[in-house]
């Protein structure tokens, strides 16, 4: 995995954590702008880098929009070494939360920085 090419942040984490959900179908990009309670532009354009590093896949649905009412969809998903990145980020962030509050606290570090 080349996590260099991803600056892991909150929306990142965020994302990780609705695209890990078990769901009846994938999630849409709308759906998951509405989720994370961001703008569309942070999250498609995540998704699209995702899917160029082959974390994410994409299926746009086959409707007709008109007599769907709407537009069609594009259904995201993680692949397998996306999921594997997305439990992987998700355990350092939990890791780095935990130790950050436990210095907070007044522990002291078990190894020199």
């Amino acid at each position: 995995m080349n996590r260099s090419r991803f600056r892991v942040n909150l929306l990142l984490l965020q994302l990780f954590e609705k695209l890990l959900l078990e769901r009846p179908e994938p999630p849409y990009g709308l759906l998951l702008m509405q989720e994370l309670e961001t703008s569309n532009g942070a999250v498609y354009g995540m998704l699209h880098k995702l899917e160029s590093a082959g974390y994410v896949s994409s299926v746009l649905e086959e409707i007709d929009e008109r007599a769907a009412g709407r537009r069609k969809r594009r259904y995201w998903s993680l692949t397998a070494e996306g999921r594997a990145f997305a439990e992987s980020e998700m355990r350092r962030a939990s890791q780095l939360y935990v130790s950050t509050f436990q210095l907070s606290q007044g522990a002291v570090p078990s190894a020199p920085y």
